[in-house]
Protein backbone atom coordinates (compact mmCIF):
# COMPACT_ATOMS: atom_id res chain seq x y z
CA UNK A 1 0.00 0.00 0.00
CA UNK A 2 2.96 2.45 0.61
CA UNK A 3 4.25 1.86 -2.79
CA UNK A 4 0.90 2.53 -4.17
CA UNK A 5 1.05 5.99 -2.19
CA UNK A 6 4.12 6.68 -3.71
CA UNK A 7 3.27 6.07 -6.94
CA UNK A 8 -0.19 7.96 -6.59
CA UNK A 9 1.64 11.07 -4.86
CA UNK A 10 4.78 11.20 -7.52
CA UNK A 11 2.09 11.16 -10.92
CA UNK A 12 0.07 14.61 -8.96
CA UNK A 13 3.66 15.82 -8.41
CA UNK A 14 4.51 15.75 -12.07
CA UNK A 15 0.60 17.03 -13.17
CA UNK A 16 1.35 20.19 -10.96
CA UNK A 17 4.24 20.24 -12.78
CA UNK A 18 2.62 20.53 -16.09
CA UNK A 19 1.64 24.59 -15.84
CA UNK A 20 1.73 27.15 -13.12
CA UNK A 21 -2.05 27.71 -14.06
CA UNK A 22 -2.71 24.41 -12.25
CA UNK A 23 -4.36 25.24 -8.67
CA UNK A 24 -5.15 21.95 -7.90
CA UNK A 25 -4.87 17.86 -8.27
CA UNK A 26 -5.79 14.81 -6.80
CA UNK A 27 -6.69 11.21 -7.65
CA UNK A 28 -9.87 10.00 -5.98
CA UNK A 29 -10.76 6.57 -4.30
CA UNK A 30 -14.34 5.07 -5.49
CA UNK A 31 -15.42 6.57 -2.15
CA UNK A 32 -14.67 10.26 -3.18
CA UNK A 33 -11.61 10.32 -0.69
CA UNK A 34 -8.38 11.87 -1.43
CA UNK A 35 -6.06 8.96 -2.06
CA UNK A 36 -2.89 11.03 -3.06
CA UNK A 37 -2.50 14.93 -4.15
CA UNK A 38 -3.18 18.08 -3.35
CA UNK A 39 -3.61 21.99 -3.79
CA UNK A 40 0.18 23.89 -5.13
CA UNK A 41 1.98 25.68 -2.43
CA UNK A 42 1.29 28.95 -2.03
CA UNK A 43 -2.58 28.76 -3.93
CA UNK A 44 -5.05 29.60 -1.15
CA UNK A 45 -7.83 27.40 -2.31
CA UNK A 46 -10.90 29.05 -3.30
CA UNK A 47 -13.22 27.38 -0.99
CA UNK A 48 -13.09 26.67 2.71
CA UNK A 49 -10.92 23.24 3.57
CA UNK A 50 -14.13 21.82 6.12
CA UNK A 51 -15.57 21.51 1.85
CA UNK A 52 -12.83 19.58 0.48
CA UNK A 53 -14.32 16.18 1.70
CA UNK A 54 -17.77 17.12 0.53
CA UNK A 55 -16.56 18.38 -3.59
CA UNK A 56 -14.69 15.18 -3.70
CA UNK A 57 -17.76 12.94 -2.91
CA UNK A 58 -19.78 15.20 -5.14
CA UNK A 59 -17.10 14.85 -8.02
CA UNK A 60 -17.11 10.85 -7.25
CA UNK A 61 -21.13 10.66 -7.29
CA UNK A 62 -20.97 12.61 -10.69
CA UNK A 63 -18.52 10.33 -12.16
CA UNK A 64 -21.20 7.25 -11.18
CA UNK A 65 -24.10 8.87 -11.71
CA UNK A 66 -23.09 9.67 -15.56
CA UNK A 67 -21.64 6.26 -16.22
CA UNK A 68 -25.76 5.63 -16.21
CA UNK A 69 -25.72 7.01 -19.86
CA UNK A 70 -22.98 4.81 -20.59
CA UNK A 71 -25.60 2.15 -22.80
CA UNK A 72 -26.66 5.23 -25.13
CA UNK A 73 -24.00 7.75 -25.20
CA UNK A 74 -20.65 5.53 -24.48
CA UNK A 75 -18.28 5.79 -21.82
CA UNK A 76 -17.31 9.55 -20.32
CA UNK A 77 -14.19 10.36 -21.24
CA UNK A 78 -13.68 13.32 -19.29
CA UNK A 79 -15.65 16.30 -17.98
CA UNK A 80 -14.39 20.08 -18.25
CA UNK A 81 -16.24 22.22 -16.23
CA UNK A 82 -15.22 25.44 -16.96
CA UNK A 83 -16.95 28.44 -13.85
CA UNK A 84 -16.15 31.99 -13.33
CA UNK A 85 -13.34 31.66 -10.86
CA UNK A 86 -12.05 28.02 -11.71
CA UNK A 87 -11.81 25.44 -14.52
CA UNK A 88 -11.66 21.86 -13.29
CA UNK A 89 -11.00 18.74 -15.13
CA UNK A 90 -11.95 15.43 -14.26
CA UNK A 91 -11.11 11.72 -15.76
CA UNK A 92 -11.23 8.09 -15.08
CA UNK A 93 -7.65 6.81 -13.92
CA UNK A 94 -7.83 3.25 -13.30
CA UNK A 95 -9.80 2.50 -10.30
CA UNK A 96 -9.10 5.85 -9.22
CA UNK A 97 -10.70 9.42 -10.44
CA UNK A 98 -8.52 12.33 -11.48
CA UNK A 99 -9.43 15.57 -10.52
CA UNK A 100 -7.78 18.81 -11.34
CA UNK A 101 -8.54 22.55 -11.23
CA UNK A 102 -7.00 25.43 -13.05
CA UNK A 103 -6.89 28.93 -13.25
CA UNK A 104 -10.16 30.51 -15.90
CA UNK A 105 -7.72 31.15 -18.49
CA UNK A 106 -6.52 27.44 -18.49
CA UNK A 107 -6.33 27.02 -22.02
CA UNK A 108 -8.78 24.18 -23.61
CA UNK A 109 -5.93 22.34 -25.39
CA UNK A 110 -3.95 22.05 -21.93
CA UNK A 111 -7.02 20.23 -20.51
CA UNK A 112 -7.13 17.35 -22.86
CA UNK A 113 -2.72 16.98 -22.99
CA UNK A 114 -3.13 16.67 -19.10
CA UNK A 115 -5.66 14.05 -19.37
CA UNK A 116 -3.45 11.95 -21.79
CA UNK A 117 -0.52 12.30 -19.56
CA UNK A 118 -3.24 11.00 -16.97
CA UNK A 119 -3.88 8.35 -19.30
CA UNK A 120 -0.35 7.50 -19.66
CA UNK A 121 0.32 6.96 -15.99
CA UNK A 122 -2.89 4.49 -15.41
CA UNK A 123 -1.14 1.32 -16.20
CA UNK A 124 1.36 2.31 -13.90
CA UNK A 125 -0.64 3.50 -10.83
CA UNK A 126 -2.58 0.11 -11.56
CA UNK A 127 0.05 -1.88 -11.19
CA UNK A 128 1.36 -0.47 -8.45
CA UNK A 129 -2.26 -1.14 -6.95
CA UNK A 130 -2.38 -4.88 -7.87
CA UNK A 131 1.55 -5.00 -6.19
CA UNK A 132 2.69 -5.85 -9.65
Amino acid sequence: MQYLNQVLEKVCRKLLKFDRKIRYVALLGSDGRIAAGGMRRGIPPLEPTSEDLRLAVHISGMEKELGTWDRYYGKTLYHIVHREFVSFLVTRCGKFIFLMSAEPDFPLASFIEVRDLVLEKADVIEKARLGI
